[in-house]
């Protein structure tokens, strides 16, 4: 879990990163979703054909910077780490 600017980051096994309001747990969105990826039988081991682009698999890390850039880790096969540009 990472708190930034007002917002909750939660990496969310249901192949997404859920976003909530800090000060009032309200929902915010859900980032990188894909959810048939986590209801697959070898998930979260997938082929690299399964991944798609700008969809998470099984994000297990998240951070934020100073900037407000936000770090995604994932729990796969070969690993992978995305970063996701804030644009204000």
């Amino acid at each position: 879990i990472s708190v930034h600017d007002g917002l909750m980051l939660f990496p969310d096994l249901h192949s997404r990163v859920t976003v909530f309001n800090a000060e009032d747990d309200t929902l915010v969105a859900h980032l990188g979703e894909d959810p048939l990826t986590y209801k697959q039988p070898d998930w979260p081991n997938l082929p690299k054909d399964d991944y798609r682009d700008n969809r998470f698999s099984s994000p297990h890390g998240v951070c934020a910077d100073s900037k407000g850039d936000v770090y995604v880790t994932e729990r796969i096969a070969d690993g992978h780490v995305a970063k996701l540009r804030r644009i204000r």
